[in-house]
This record gives structure tokens, C-alpha cells and sequence, in this order.
């Protein structure tokens, strides 16, 4: 064989092999999370359909004597399949210790987009879409009020 066919065949197999190396890994959930939003939706009792909105100080409420009850929720999705969710609960900015704490379950994904969630036997099942920032789950599996829960998640860096 030619020296100019050599060549052009190691052009051509360097050329494929850069393009299939340069293909951009694909999101994972692995990482920390910090809640955007909570819904619970499909309700067997309408009344329990709920969308929790997550901002800055978390998920804000007044009661009736005006103290605002602040709930943060952060989640930490191991590669070895372990989750633990954060929750601290405030009042008036100050951090109750006994209404705050961790919950340890575990979760697997599996293709297409596929999640379920096991929190203390609890189970959801659902799908999940990811992108480098986000992580948007929307369960199939109903709770005891028939209804279904969902989140979104903004990837802490």
C-alpha cells in the first residue's frame, strides 16, 4: 500500500475517532440540590393539589399572628444510590432545631429518564428531565391521599 493511502486512512480513522470522543457527557442527577418548587397534584381531594414555590429564604408562610414559618430543603443524590434530604424549618429567621433534620433513602435511575425514590419504604415512581442546572421530577406513584408529588431542583455549584 502507498505511503499517500496510509496517510489518508490514518486522516480518515483520527478525524472519526475525534468526533466520537468530543461528545459532551450526558447530565447527571448526581450532586446537591436546592428545591425550586414542590406539587402535589392529581389529589383524590382537590383541596390537597398544592404547588410549594421555594425562593431565596426557602418556602415562606404567615400564620395568623404574623410569624412567617421559612422551610429549606436541599437534597444530596450520591453516585452510590443513597439521597439525603435536608430540611431546616425558621421562624422569624431563626432556625428551629427540633423542626429541622435529615431523611436518608435511596433512589435509582434507570433509561429512559426513569426514578424511583425510597424514603423509609415511602415510594415514588416517576420520570426525571436534567440539564446542567436543573432536575425536574414528576412521580407517577400516588400517596396516601391519591395524590402524586413533584420537584424542581436548582444544582447548588
Amino acid at each position: 500500500m502507498n505511503t499517500s493511502i496510509k496517510l489518508k486512512m490514518i486522516l480518515i480513522a483520527m478525524t472519526t475517532l475525534t468526533l466520537f470522543s468530543c461528545k459532551e457527557d450526558e447530565p447527571t442527577v448526581v450532586g446537591n440540590w436546592t428545591a425550586e418548587t414542590i406539587r402535589y397534584f392529581g389529589c383524590d381531594d382537590p383541596t390537597f393539589n398544592e404547588t410549594l414555590i421555594f425562593g431565596e429564604d426557602g418556602f415562606c408562610e404567615d400564620d395568623t399572628d404574623l410569624n412567617l414559618f421559612c422551610i429549606k430543603t436541599s437534597m444530596e443524590l450520591r453516585e452510590d444510590g443513597i439521597f439525603i434530604l435536608y430540611e431546616n424549618v425558621y421562624l422569624n429567621g431563626n432556625l428551629i432545631a427540633g423542626e429541622s433534620g435529615t431523611t436518608t433513602g435511596t433512589y435509582t435511575t434507570t433509561k429512559p429518564n426513569n426514578m424511583t425514590l425510597n424514603m423509609g419504604g415511602e415510594i415514588q415512581i416517576g420520570f426525571y428531565q436534567i440539564s446542567e442546572t436543573e432536575l425536574i421530577f414528576d412521580g407517577v406513584s400516588e400517596d396516601e391521599d391519591g395524590c402524586q408529588f413533584g420537584f424542581a431542583a436548582n444544582r447548588q455549584l
